[in-house]
């Protein structure tokens, strides 16, 4: 494994500070720091249960997608846990990334471009 990438695909959280302080510095993530927040996404959603593994891979990709949106995000100056604040943001990430998979459907609502055998909107 890469350094910094302990046994189990956790992150030093020492050096991911250094790389997100030196990213933030170059306002541009370093390669390291990149490899460091996929290795977190990818790790935080193993205790996650999935029916199908696809979903899984495409939760990670949320995941992925919602840190490298929001890296910026973090304040070292605030505070020096940036494993805590990146593992948010990728279950955040799968979070959304579930409900566009699978959206919510409300019980006890018509729908309005479906009602009347689908002639269209009327008065209900």
């Amino acid at each position: 494994m890469a350094r910094g990438v302990k046994g189990s695909g956790y992150v030093d959280n020492e050096e991911l500070l250094r790389e997100i302080v030196a990213s933030k510095a170059a306002d541009e993530l370093t390669p390291r720091a990149a490899q460091m927040l996929i290795a977190i996404c990818e790790n935080a959603n193993r205790r996650l249960k999935y029916r199908d593994p696809q979903d899984r891979e495409d939760c990670v990709a949320f995941g992925i997608l919602e840190v490298f949106r929001y890296w910026r995000g973090f304040k070292p100056e605030r505070g020096s846990n940036p494993f805590a604040y990146y593992t948010q943001c990728a279950k955040n990430g799968y979070a959304k990334g579930w409900s566009i998979l699978h959206p919510v459907k409300t019980r006890g609502t018509v729908s309005m471009d479906r009602s009347n055998d689908g002639e269209g909107m009327h008065s209900i």
